[in-house]
C-alpha cells in the first residue's frame, strides 16, 4: 500500500503534463476541422469540462476521504455495480495508456530516432515508468515538479524562434460563422480535460488537502492557456491548412 505523500502543487505538476503531452499533438488539427480560424477559442470552452471535473472530484473526495473512486463507488451504487464500475475504470485506463505510449513512440521515431524500432522506444518508456512507479508517488511528484519547467521552456523558445514567421492575420475573421464552430471544436478537447478525474486517485495522498481544488483549478487553467498558445502558433504558421 502506498505510504508516500505529495503536496497539492505537486499534484498540479503531475496533472499538467498528463493532459498536455498528448493534447498538443492532436488538438490543433482536430479543433481546426470544426472551428477553422476560431480553433483558439475551443480550449477555453473545453476547459469548462475540466473545471467541472475538478469540482466534482474534490467534492467526492471530501465525502469519502482516504478512499479511491473504486472503493467509494461500492458505497454509492452498491457492491456489485461498484465492482463493475471499478472494472470499467481499469478497462478504460489500461488501453488509453497503451494508446498514449504508442503516440509517444510514433512521435519520437518520426521526429528524431527515425531508424530506431518503435518497440525499443516504447519498451524504454515502460521501463522508465516502472522504475519511477516503484519509487512511489513522492518520486513521481518530485520528478514532475522538476521536469515540467523543462517541458515548458522549449515551448517558450519556440514562440521566440517562430516570431518572424507568424502571420497574425490568419486569426481573422473571429467568429465569422458564429459560436457553433468553436463549440463543436471543443467537444474532442473536452475529452482531454475530463482526464482531470485522475485527481481522484491522488487526493487521498495530499499533505494539504484544503488546497486540492485550488491546485486542480490552476492545473486546468495552465492546460487551457498552453493549448490556446499552441493552437494560435499553429494557426499563425499554417493558416487554412492547419486541419
Amino acid at each position: 500500500m502506498e505510504k508516500g505523500k505529495i503536496s497539492s502543487l505537486q499534484m498540479a505538476f503531475m496533472m499538467y503534463p498528463t493532459i498536455v503531452a498528448t493534447a498538443v499533438l492532436g488538438v490543433p488539427s482536430i479543433t481546426a476541422k470544426y472551428a477553422k480560424t476560431d480553433l483558439w477559442l475551443s480550449p477555453i470552452l473545453a476547459s469548462l469540462i475540466g473545471y467541472a471535473t475538478v469540482y466534482i472530484t474534490y467534492k467526492l473526495h471530501k465525502l469519502y476521504p482516504k478512499q479511491t473512486v473504486i472503493q467509494f463507488s461500492e458505497q454509492i451504487i452498491g457492491r456489485i455495480p461498484g465492482k463493475i464500475l471499478g472494472f470499467l475504470f481499469l478497462f478504460f485506463y489500461i488501453p488509453i495508456t497503451g494508446q498514449i505510449l504508442r503516440s509517444y513512440g510514433e512521435f519520437i521515431v518520426d521526429s528524431f530516432l527515425v531508424k530506431t524500432p518503435i518497440s525499443v522506444i516504447m519498451a524504454s518508456m515502460v521501463l522508465l515508468c516502472a522504475f519511477i512507479v516503484r519509487g512511489g508517488i513522492e518520486a513521481i511528484g518530485r520528478a514532475a515538479q522538476l521536469l515540467v519547467p523543462v517541458f515548458i521552456f522549449p515551448l517558450l523558445l519556440l514562440i521566440v524562434l517562430l516570431g518572424p514567421d507568424l502571420e497574425f492575420k490568419n486569426i481573422f475573421p473571429i467568429l465569422g460563422n458564429g459560436i457553433m464552430p468553436p463549440i463543436k471544436g471543443s467537444i474532442v478537447p473536452g475529452g482531454w480535460f475530463s482526464e482531470f478525474f485522475l485527481m481522484i486517485f491522488l487526493l487521498p495522498f495530499l499533505t494539504d488537502m484544503k488546497k486540492g481544488m485550488k491546485s486542480g483549478m490552476m492545473a486546468v487553467f495552465a492546460v487551457m492557456m498552453t493549448l490556446i498558445v499552441v493552437n494560435l502558433l499553429v494557426l499563425f504558421i499554417l493558416g487554412s491548412t492547419t486541419a
